[in-house]
């Protein structure tokens, strides 16, 4: 995939929607830098749980299958592994 896919273009628009300087949409090299990361991730988390997700920490996905969907992409997936299900104000 190269940086100037429609894929590539697709994921720095989430990120920017999620928080994250708009000049990644412009560099050559987008960086987010370390100070947004936390907070883009705690907005993904956030989203996630608000879709329905389960956060499983300490897992692993075994399998990932995805269909159709918006975007293009619906997931179905197993994990496993002995960490618990996580929560927006939690780790």
């Amino acid at each position: 995939i190269g940086r100037n896919s429609a894929a590539v273009r697709t994921v720095l628009e989430t990120l920017v929607t999620f928080g994250a300087p708009e000049r990644i949409l412009l560099d050559g090299k987008p960086h987010l830098g370390t100070d947004n990361l936390v907070r883009l991730l705690k907005g993904f988390r956030a989203e996630l749980l608000r879709l329905g997700a389960d956060i499983l920490w300490d897992a692993r996905v075994q399998s990932l299958i995805l269909q159709g969907g918006e975007g293009g992409a619906e997931g179905e997936g197993a994990a496993e592994g002995g960490g618990g299900v996580g929560s927006a104000a939690g780790g």
